[in-house]
């Protein structure tokens, strides 16, 4: 096979639908080379685009390299496309964005067009878009192309992957990584949406670009100034799952409620600002495990159960609630109405003894596995 690069006209999240509902950008498509019977059946994931360091400048089409992976990839951009030997070029494969160098490399939009600036006078690489290809117009490919209402440009906070893990970015801020705590048997996954929210992990400088959207500033001529800790994962990022083999949860995202409970170990962390957890049908949380098992469920009829284990207590209020609560012994209908007579006292003035007086059922009992904090 022979290994090129291509600029990247445009890309089709689903060729049928595309053609079908941008017509005119269509037929410039055509006019460039493009056979419309072709391109009608290539899979999701198809770019067109022009060969770099040739001199033909007809489109031609590229098929997506993997199976079951799809990478982010806009008009405009650089690919490393693969064309098999004796190919009619009908059907070349596309495998993964190009990466820049510092002037240009942004996860977000990678301008290709800036490594190739030899002039001081530019003060940031981040604002131009450089029109530097013989016969080819950039500025409506970024534009212009069908898939450019899917690109939302924005400053992404660079990471850094240590050489140990392995790890998957998207183009707007979000990151799975599967990397350890910085000890053995420690493997942990993560999966981050929105880094950079403090001053260690925000990027340095963001610009307005040529393009009228924001980026982080990749520097003057001589390369940029970027801090150390840019993008690093932080307790600040806004949204965060965690499966880690050993972590203390409590101690990193500062959760003191229960000081003496937790520590570090296998742990699962969720967190964000708003956490929904959806179940159909019932909904269950446990502790432990036989008599020394705890928890909570919900029922698909509405009840709300909570189960303390055999020598646990539910307590109301904090760890030191203290009060019993006096219960009517009957309790309540299923419609959720009142079936006992009222707590009566007894001669003596003491409730909470069982026991009946006359038509009523009782002077109450003080329930044995709650406890409510009264001060």
């Amino acid at each position: 096979m022979d290994f090129k690069e291509i600029i990247v006209v445009d890309y089709f999240n689903n060729p049928i639908n595309d053609i079908k509902n941008n017509p005119s950008k269509i037929d410039e498509y055509i006019s460039k080379g493009i056979d419309i019977d072709v391109l009608k059946i290539c899979p999701p994931g198809t770019v067109i685009g022009y060969p770099v360091g040739e001199l033909r400048y007809s489109l031609s089409i590229y098929l997506p390299f993997f199976s079951h992976i799809s990478f982010s990839l806009s008009p405009g951009e650089h690919a490393w496309v693969v064309e098999p030997k004796n190919n009619n070029r009908l059907f070349s494969y596309w495998m993964t964005r190009k990466i820049g160098f510092a002037e240009s490399e942004d996860i977000n939009y990678t301008v290709e067009e800036r490594g190739a600036i030899t002039s001081d006078e530019i003060q940031t690489f981040s604002q131009c878009f450089p029109e530097i290809r013989p016969n080819i117009d950039m500025s409506p490919i970024r534009k212009d192309a069908i898939a450019r209402k899917e690109f939302k440009g924005e400053p992404v906070p660079r990471f850094t992957t240590p050489s140990h893990a392995t790890s998957m970015q998207g183009s707007n801020n979000t990151l799975v990584l599967l990397t350890h705590n910085n000890e053995i048997k420690s493997g942990q996954v993560d999966i981050i949406a929105g880094r950079g929210q403090d001053s260690l992990s925000k990027p340095l400088t963001i610009v307005t670009n040529n393009d009228g959207y924001d980026e982080i500033d990749k520097g003057p001529y001589n390369g940029s100034t970027r801090s150390v800790t840019e993008g690093n994962l932080s307790p600040t990022d806004l949204s965060r799952i965690i499966a880690s083999m050993k972590f203390d949860p409590d101690s990193y995202f500062s959760i003191d409620i229960i000081p003496e409970a937790g520590g570090a170990g296998p742990a699962v962390v969720l967190k964000s600002d708003q956490v929904r957890i959806v179940a159909k049908k019932d909904f269950k949380i446990q502790v432990g495990e036989g008599e020394n098992a705890s928890g909570i469920v919900i029922k698909s009829n509405g009840d709300i159960i909570i189960l303390p284990s055999a020598q646990g207590i539910v307590k109301i209020g904090g760890e030191d609630a203290t009060g019993a609560i006096l219960a009517s012994k009957t309790g309540i209908n299923i419609a959720g109405k009142v079936t006992s007579a009222p707590i009566a006292s007894t001669s003596g003035g003491l409730i909470g003894l069982e026991g009946t007086i006359g038509p009523f059922s009782g002077n109450g009992i003080f329930a044995t596995k709650i406890l409510v904090k009264i001060d």
